[in-house]
């Protein structure tokens, strides 16, 4: 959205409510004003008014207070609002509205392709070999089409003719949209939660420099009226690159790539996991609750399903112990609640299992990549008692309370690489076909890096155990 917008807003009994709107982290601040009392009782689910060109103006789910104030002893109101979304269109949009289409400018497109110039010049003489005037140019290609759980969802690049100031000076323009067809109308919170998932996989492949800006909801794609999410704490939008690595990990030209977009958002039970690594994966900084978090999400992904099947002698057993706990134990014992949840563990898959399973997935790719996770699971027991070490702040035989925090960065590269490229490999990516130039990209950083330093720890971890039975004897 723009630094600031300034409008008329309609709040309770008061249509003349002068107003100022700004970004405000995640939300949008709206300030205003007016001499006469409008009253606010501090929750609403929407705020309507007018910008200074007539645009209608939308503010969903909002909160504050009205406040008197004395200015030159004339008696005014004024009031702080937040809102989560900013809308801007030709109507009034309800929190319910129902919005079947939705569009999303890729801002620093060439960091989502691998062949962004080629691309573009393959274009141009395809259109020019037809017989075309380059003065009449205009083009959409759609670079990939899936048929996802969240809609059908596309990438297209749209290119024209710009005529510049000088009348013999033409600029080629290309802009990248991703295109949402939910196939059925959904309300707006549903539309903007998907197109945050679509937009947080695609920043995730591209090395994390591209953004996104200009959302446009329409109640299906030939509809003609459409309405613009100017601000909105759905999508992530930032553009920074904090670690320089901005090459794409997947080539999205390939034709398999619509057969992993698919299968990657076909269990829409590991969201939770992957916002949980998304969120962390953006940081720059490491520390133990980053650490702490990637670890966690092997838990997150396997949920209620990540319990081991027993046998039905044994089953049977469990519950009548379990039952027998419950009869000799009164309710308000606190070792009677203890008790069952640890026979309930008994049939729980230990944090390690689940990582096993993940590295199971991706060490048959290659050598390279079966030599890595030899060397993760080498070092894995240190990573899981650090982990424990930072969750209930005990020591550990395994690991100094000095070597968990020395370390942390390994460790969290380690669940971090185990868990993306393994979820990747189950969508259907091949390890072994990498986009062009992949290697400025994060996790193939990881994939290098790993084996070494790994090495190294182990190294300077048997020193130091050498070191101290030395100085026992």
């Amino acid at each position: 959205m723009e630094k600031e917008i300034l409008g008329t807003f309609t709040i309770s009994n008061n249509e003349q409510v002068n107003g100022s709107l700004k970004k405000a982290g995640e939300f949008i601040k709206l300030t205003c004003w007016s001499k006469n009392n409008f009253s606010f009782d501090g929750i609403t689910d929407a705020i309507y008014g007018l910008d200074q060109q007539l645009n209608t103006l939308s503010l969903l789910d909002c909160s504050g207070d009205v406040r008197p104030a004395v200015r030159n002893n004339t008696k005014f109101f004024t009031s702080e609002i937040s809102a989560h979304l900013l809308i801007s269109g030709s109507k009034k949009v309800e929190p319910n509205d129902k919005f079947g289409f939705a569009s999303i400018e890729v801002k620093n497109p060439k960091r989502l392709l691998t062949n962004a110039d080629d691309l573009m010049e393959n274009i141009v003489n395809d259109y020019l070999q037809e017989g075309n005037s380059i003065l009449d140019f205009v083009n959409l290609k759609t670079i990939f089409s899936a048929d996802t759980n969240l809609g059908k969802v596309s990438l297209v690049c749209n290119s024209f003719i710009e005529r510049t100031s000088s009348e013999l000076s033409l600029n080629l323009q290309s802009k990248l949209f991703v295109l949402f067809d939910f196939q059925e109308s959904t309300v707006i919170d549903d539309v903007l939660h998907r197109v945050k998932e679509i937009c947080q996989f695609l920043r995730f492949i591209s090395g994390n420099e591209i953004y996104f800006e200009n959302i446009v909801l329409k109640e299906s794609e030939q509809s003609y009226e459409h309405v613009k999410v100017l601000s909105n704490n759905f999508v992530i939008n930032e553009n920074y690159n904090p670690l320089g690595l901005t090459r794409p990990l997947i080539d999205v030209e390939h034709p398999q790539f619509n057969e992993i977009m698919k299968s990657w958002f076909k269990d829409r039970e590991r969201d939770k996991a992957r916002y949980n690594f998304y969120y962390n994966f953006f940081q720059v900084q490491y520390n133990e609750a980053r650490m702490i978090s990637s670890a966690s999400v092997f838990d997150i992904l396997y949920g209620t399903r990540g319990k081991k099947t027993l046998d039905q002698v044994v089953e049977e057993k469990l519950k009548a112990v379990k039952k027998l706990v419950k009869e000799k134990f009164d309710t308000f014992e606190p070792i009677r609640e203890e008790l069952i949840r640890q026979i309930s563990n008994v049939k729980r898959i230990a944090h390690k299992d689940r990582i096993e399973k993940r590295i199971t997935l991706i060490d048959s790719q290659d050598d390279e990549i079966a030599n890595v996770c030899k060397k993760i699971r080498d070092v894995l027991k240190y990573a899981l008692s650090a982990r424990n070490v930072f969750v209930h702040g005990t020591p550990s035989d395994i690991i100094t309370t000095e070597d968990a925090y020395e370390y942390q960065s390994l460790f969290t590269n380690i669940f971090e690489f185990v868990y993306i490229t393994s979820e990747l490999v189950e969508a259907g990516w091949d390890m072994n076909s990498f986009a062009k130039n992949s290697w400025h990209h994060q996790i193939r950083q990881m994939q290098f890096n790993l084996a070494n330093e790994i090495d190294e720890f182990l190294s300077a971890i048997s020193t130091k155990k050498d070191s101290k039975q030395a100085h026992q004897s």
